[in-house]
């Protein structure tokens, strides 16, 4: 619904832009709704598990129909084919818009396929943690983008690697409870109050946040 809610603002935005109540509304929405993509990512780390059929069941229920979705886009939204073009589209997720979202999905699951051994160890998963956090703040401020091939950019997995984390750590067996869960959710309740102020104060003012800010999906 989230990730609905942020399209439907794109589509306003381009076929009604001189409509200014309106588009301030679904500019409301669509900022209030930008913790979706951090959550699918944050969900694939708290769920995935390296079993038998982990590419098999990854293929069947992504790839294959992320494909077949993919070629039927292309031929619908393109006039000139090419193979070459095709497949590079496919691999950035880049024949609609919202497709960005498998191949930074898959790029996840391949890195939790190959780490998947040291994930066991608990100073590992925490020491990891700390890393990707800081990786996702430095993506956050573009800091990173020297670096990354432009192409690249949009389904760079630095943009949410600290939710992956996240996940990974909280669903560890050994991970230590926090010292009083009422503390925290008094000091989260406060803090979702003021950032709901802030994103209406954003969204009146026309600024238009993004899916991998670090803060907001965290709160």
């Amino acid at each position: 619904i989230g990730i609905v809610c942020i399209h439907i603002h794109s589509y306003f935005q381009f076929f009604n832009a001189g409509e200014k109540s309106v588009i301030t509304w679904t500019l409301l929405f669509s900022n209030l709704s930008r913790f979706s993509v951090p959550v699918f990512i944050f969900g694939s780390a708290l769920y995935i598990s390296k079993k038998s059929n982990y590419w098999a069941s990854k293929f069947y229920s992504i790839i294959l129909p992320y494909t077949i979705a993919s070629v039927f886009g292309y031929l619908i939204k393109y006039s000139n084919y090419s193979a070459s073009e095709f497949f590079i589209k496919l691999i950035i997720g880049d024949i609609f818009a919202p497709y960005y979202f498998v191949p930074l999905l898959l790029q996840f699951y391949l890195l939790y396929a190959l780490l998947s051994t040291l994930l066991i160890n608990d100073g590992v998963l925490k020491n990891i943690l700390y890393v990707s956090i800081f990786l996702n703040i430095v993506s956050n401020l573009n800091l990173l983008n020297f670096i990354l091939p432009e192409w690249y950019r949009s389904i760079s997995i630095f943009n949410y690697i600290g939710f992956f984390a996240l996940g990974l750590n909280i669903r560890n067996p050994n991970r230590k409870n926090f010292p009083s869960q009422l503390f925290f959710k008094l000091i989260l309740s406060i803090l979702t109050f003021i950032l709901i102020l802030l994103i209406v104060f954003f969204s009146y003012n026309g600024l238009d946040l993004k899916n991998h800010h670090f803060i907001y999906p965290i709160i």
